[in-house]
This record gives structure tokens, C-alpha cells and sequence, in this order.
């Protein structure tokens, strides 16, 4: 197999441009892959390849730098390889489906948690092929093309689904990265004595993902009975946790405040209320 070094990415891939309709090099012909980032994390993106004679094929797909730190990805500076081609890279001469899988682990730990945020639409892609046919010749073309971001969930306001315990969330829509705690008013329905009630911060790759949270009513902080009851409280999250230092490199870092009101008897979640922020340098 052929070495797969990282080469630096072009200025133009920077800019956004109408993808390939399809390149073809010495009767190989490849098709740009369509599709979401989803599928690409679970395996599942394939692209359009046709090898003229029997033809093994080495696939690289990289995005522009500045999308990869969006993506909260730490290495982002340096590499922009996101995934490779599957094992399933030997083909019969003739039309055939091309499967990418991502070339570490660590760009799943990554990316995966910042599909929660609506940092990234419709992005732009570069596939770099190598094809050796069984008759000694090969071909180097590549594609470019373009996949979606995942969907995301509306805030609502802060306001809980599917059920609304949670009312409201409502505080600061950025906070400094390496900030102890941040304060946010919560406004709560009445629930069940058989609820749990819990809060903490998501953020971009996971980075700084903390449960570190309390409920405080005035200067008292309030336990489980009283947020059953319902009412108006303060919630202070920890934000001083995780790769610190990671979430700096990739600041501004998409985070979200949430609320889950959880049943105590199954452990299913029956509310759930975020508030959107953005912690920067």
C-alpha cells in the first residue's frame, strides 16, 4: 500500500466552489461523495469510482483547516485528513461504491460531540485518489464536493422538550474560557417526587463536558425536594475542566448549558432545556 503522507492544503480549497461533476484519469473515473458528516462518522459515505481493468484504490478526504477548528478539532492547525478508504478498496473493472471510514479514533472523539451544534452547514470536501490497475498502470486524480452538517435541535428558548418541567434558561451568551463558574437563571416546573434533576455544560468535541453544576435559591444552595417543587433558581455551572488547553487552540468553542429532568425509577430522560453560548479567549 502506497504511503499516505498529510500534504498541505491548497488556498484555493479555502474557498467555497461548486463541486466536481467527476475526474477521469486513464479510464479511472471518480465521482465526488455526497452525503452528511453522519454518515461519514458511521461509516456509511460512499462515493462513485469506475476502474477501467481490476484496480485497487487508496482514498484520502481532507476539509479546509479553518472548518476542522470549527469542528473543534485540536489538531486542526496541521491536519485536515479526516478519513480514508475503507478496507473494501479492491474492485472488479467496472462501476463500484467507494466506503470512507475516519482515519483515527481520535477524530470520532472529536467530531462527534460537536454534531450538538450548528457550527457548520454545508462544507466543502477534497477527495485524493490513487489507482493502480492490475496491467501495471495507475491514475491520481481528485475530486472535490461538498457534505452536510447534521440538523440540530432548536434552543426553544431555553424552554424543556418534550414536556416543558424545564421553563426557561436564560444567562450570558458568551463566557471566557478558563472561567470557574458561570451563573444562569432556571425557571421550574412542578415535577414528580419520582424525578431527578440534573444540569451541566456541553461543549464543542467534548472538550470541556462537565456535570460540575449546583441550584442555588438566593445565597442558599437548594437540593432535590426544593427543585421538585418548582420555582426560580440559579444554576452554576464549572466551565474550568477538560483539555483547557485544547478548547483554547479552537476558540471561539460552541457550548451549551442544559437541564435534564430525569425519571428516577427507569432512567429516562422526560425534559430536557439547553442555552446556547460561545466561550472564547
Amino acid at each position: 500500500m502506497r504511503p499516505r503522507t498529510v500534504a498541505t492544503v491548497a488556498a484555493a480549497l479555502l474557498l467555497p466552489v461548486p463541486a466536481a461533476l467527476g475526474q477521469s484519469e486513464a479510464g479511472f473515473t471518480a465521482r465526488p461523495p455526497s452525503g452528511t458528516f453522519r454518515q461519514l462518522a458511521d461509516g456509511t459515505l460512499k462515493m462513485r469510482v469506475h476502474c477501467p481493468t481490476n484496480c485497487t484504490v487508496a482514498a484520502r478526504l481532507t476539509v479546509p483547516a479553518q472548518d476542522a477548528r470549527r469542528m473543534a478539532l485540536p489538531f486542526w492547525e496541521e491536519d485536515q485528513l479526516l478519513a480514508v478508504e475503507s478496507d473494501n478498496d479492491s474492485f472488479p473493472a467496472g462501476d463500484a461504491m467507494l466506503g470512507f471510514q475516519l482515519v483515527t479514533s481520535a477524530v470520532r472523539r472529536y467530531m462527534v460531540p460537536s454534531f450538538e451544534f450548528p457550527v457548520l452547514g454545508s462544507v466543502r470536501v477534497k477527495v485524493e485518489l490513487q489507482a493502480d490497475f492490475d496491467d501495471g498502470g495507475s491514475a491520481t486524480p481528485s475530486v472535490t464536493g461538498h457534505l452536510l452538517w447534521p440538523a440540530t435541535d432548536d434552543e426553544n428558548g431555553g424552554r424543556g422538550t418534550p414536556r416543558g418541567i424545564v421553563r426557561s434558561i436564560s444567562g450570558p451568551r458568551s463566557v471566557a474560557l478558563g472561567t470557574p463558574t458561570a451563573s444562569y437563571t432556571v425557571d421550574l416546573r412542578p415535577t414528580s417526587a419520582a424525578s431527578t434533576i440534573h444540569a451541566g455544560v456541553h461543549t464543542g468535541g467534548g472538550l470541556l463536558d462537565s456535570a460540575s453544576s449546583a441550584f442555588y435559591d438566593g445565597a442558599r444552595k437548594v437540593g432535590p425536594k426544593a427543585l421538585r417543587r418548582g420555582g426560580t433558581f440559579t444554576l452554576r455551572v464549572g466551565l474550568r475542566h477538560g483539555n483547557l488547553r485544547a478548547a483554547n487552540d479552537v476558540a471561539p468553542l460552541a457550548a451549551e448549558v442544559y437541564v435534564d429532568v430525569v425519571d428516577g425509577a427507569t432512567g429516562k430522560l422526560r425534559d430536557h432545556g439547553i442555552r446556547r453560548l460561545t466561550l472564547t479567549r
